[in-house]
């Protein structure tokens, strides 16, 4: 974009703000606002007419369509264009509240203030609109994907075109409910989403925000985005969850994972963990689909390990207060790309995220997964066996811990490595002193488990 253009664009992001400060009525005399950017001599004004504010508007969208063409801006700045677009609206409402486009630009104002990273604002507009048509104007929540309009002026790939969805929902003691999904869907570089849910209860439906899916950063090139909603009975009282997946980065990115009651209203988020966390995360990684094992229900998330040829699947299992880790599996892709020596160093990194008990399955898997294959790996192999006996030992599993170090002893992989004897010499510590081993707990924690074929 030449300098005219920017320079176009920059002076009206100031007149928007200075505008929506103002009193909304409209005045007789243009508000004056000087660019500190540009020279004295550059002036803008706020519109006179109605006309004028739809002109600035078209300005501020056409800069983002043709500026896209040619990628001269830095990426991080592409949502300014996107609140420009959203200032012009904001300014038109205010200005001239009473004109017959107003509802269009209201409409307008959501969509590029959910591109360029106002969401709650977005959130805002779209929970007033939602109820005001199914209060005030009687749609009925089937009819909304008809009623909804998205607010791009041209459907490109820097305005991509929203539409909404709408799901039914059963929540005890409402007449009915929806889930409402809206935004962009099915493609990889978009916004996402933002997931609303509809409650009716004598004859009056209330609208809340559950998950907001849209970039807090703004829309901008090359970030891939996508976010979905979906119901699924997760803690066994049969009644739905909705379960919001994220995905942000670019061809390598974060997977998140929120879980929302709707028992009671407004919509919970569940936790996770200890420390108690509100989401699970998985760099480079996917959510699975809910599985039930042993009457238990099961929230799969599986994670690249690294840039290793293996992945991790942690399932997690409501136990009343949050969702924990039920058990873990490593597997390996179909055609391994790096060697089982760079995998196995990887792993012992990888681990480190998880509490012990976890962190000790996973190491227990891989040395069932990756056989040696040199002397090098024999030695890694037994550093691996080590790790895993020092985490029950930190643990407080003592027991387990000593087990394990005896069994490196009288069968190391590598029988001639480094390490057999500082294990052996631990050992020998251990009975010349005669320090108490504490016995290990009664119920084995649930990751402590077979390998999963």
């Amino acid at each position: 974009m030449n300098f005219v253009r920017k320079s176009i664009l920059t002076l009206l992001t100031f007149v928007f703000l200075a505008c929506s400060s103002q009193s909304p009525a409209p005045s007789s005399t243009a508000t004056l606002v000087v660019s500190p950017t540009l020279a004295p001599t550059k002036y803008y004004f706020a519109p006179h007419t109605a006309d004028e504010a739809q002109d600035i508007l078209t300005e501020a969208e056409r800069a983002i369509l043709e500026d896209v063409e040619h990628l001269e801006m830095p990426l991080s700045q592409y949502a300014d264009y996107y609140r420009a677009a959203l200032y012009a609206t904001w300014n038109a409402i205010l200005y001239f509240p009473d004109d017959p486009r107003a509802e269009t630009w209201k409409r307008k104002m959501a969509y590029y203030a959910a591109m360029g990273g106002e969401t709650d604002l977005a959130g805002k507009i779209y929970t007033e609109e939602i109820s005001k048509a199914l209060n005030n104007e009687k749609f009925r929540s089937e009819e909304l994907s008809t009623w909804f309009q998205s607010g791009e002026l041209e459907v490109q790939y820097m305005t991509p075109h929203f539409e909404l969805k709408t799901q039914q929902v059963n929540i005890p003691n409402y007449d009915a409910a929806f889930l409402i999904q809206l935004g962009t869907f099915d493609r990889i570089d978009i916004p996402g989403v933002m997931c609303l849910l509809a409650a009716k209860n004598n004859n009056s439906s209330t609208v809340y925000v559950v998950y907001d899916g849209f970039p807090s950063e703004g829309f901008f090139p090359t970030l891939r985005h996508p976010s979905y909603c979906t119901l699924d009975d997760l803690t066994g009282d049969n009644v739905d969850e909705i379960i919001a997946h994220n995905w942000s980065g670019g061809h390598v990115g974060t997977a998140t994972v929120k879980v929302f009651d709707i028992t009671t209203l407004p919509p919970k988020t569940l936790l996770f963990n200890e420390p108690k966390d509100d989401n699970i995360t998985a760099w480079n990684g996917t959510p699975g689909d809910i599985t039930h094992s042993d009457g238990k229900i099961l929230l799969p998330l599986s994670e690249k390990v690294g840039q290793c040829n293996a992945f991790v699947t942690r399932y997690y299992n409501w136990r009343g207060n949050r969702f924990e880790i039920e058990k873990v599996k490593l597997d390996l892709f179909d055609r391994p790309t790096l060697s089982s020596t760079f995998c196995r160093y990887e792993i012992v990194y990888y681990v480190q995220q998880f509490d012990d008990r976890t962190a000790a399955e996973i190491l227990n898997q891989a040395l069932q997964l990756f056989p040696p294959s040199s002397d090098q790996d024999k030695q890694l192999l037994d550093e691996i066996r080590i790790e895993k006996g020092l985490i029950y030992l930190f643990d407080n599993q003592s027991e387990i811990a000593l087990s394990i170090f005896q069994d490196i002893l009288n069968s190391p992989i590598d029988q001639d490595g480094i390490w057999v004897k500082p294990v052996e010499n631990f050992l020998r510590f251990i009975n010349n002193h005669q320090i108490y081993i504490a016995p290990a707990p009664r119920s084995p924690p649930a990751t402590h488990i077979t390998h999963q074929e």
